[in-house]
């Protein structure tokens, strides 16, 4: 299993926030069942956890936060993995960021001859979450009980966090 503590990184760590949940507080653990999942759901939710834990992005977790992990539908019929990180949300103090103007984006790419898109799907799982938040991110499926260790999607902080890493990358901010 590949540890994403030592893999090679876009994003270096001198760029990796310090630290990404605050809590409001006197928040508590909470800690939610698993949903009960059809059996075609539950076969495409081990695959995609298999793939997340081979690359060491969701080590096991004894954790006494657990967000419920199900599989919803695409558009396209296909399905997903989420994690109903909802009540954690609900807990958590928001960094806002203020998206910088257009005119000020263009300005700054004046005389650059490359440019490059970001692919936010491997983007995200490049910002490692601090140690100490590790647990926070615990989610439990009806097989396992799991926890990120790199950003995973659906926290309401990951956004913001994510747009301040990226301009601070590109010299925007």
């Amino acid at each position: 299993m590949m540890n994403p503590l030592n893999a090679p990184r876009l994003i270096s760590s001198c760029h990796s926030p310090k630290s990404l949940i605050e809590l409001i507080p006197n928040s508590k653990p909470f800690s939610r069942s698993p949903y009960g999942l059809r059996i075609y759901t539950t076969e495409n939710m081990q695959v995609i956890l298999e793939e997340l834990l081979g690359q060491g992005f969701i080590p096991p977790s004894a954790s006494p936060w657990a967000a419920p992990g199900v599989s919803a539908p695409k558009k396209d019929g296909k399905l997903r993995f989420c994690i109903h990180y909802r009540v954690f949300n609900k807990q958590t103090i928001r960094n806002f960021f203020r998206i910088p103007r257009t005119e000020d984006c263009i300005d700054k790419t004046q005389g650059s001859k490359i440019f490059s898109i970001i692919d936010s799907w491997s983007a995200y799982h490049q910002i490692l979450v601090s140690e100490p938040d590790f647990s926070q991110t615990a989610f439990s499926t009806p097989s396992d009980h799991l926890e990120y260790v790199v950003v995973p999607f659906r926290l309401t902080i990951v956004s913001a966090t994510f747009e301040s890493l990226i301009n601070s990358l590109l010299g925007l901010s």
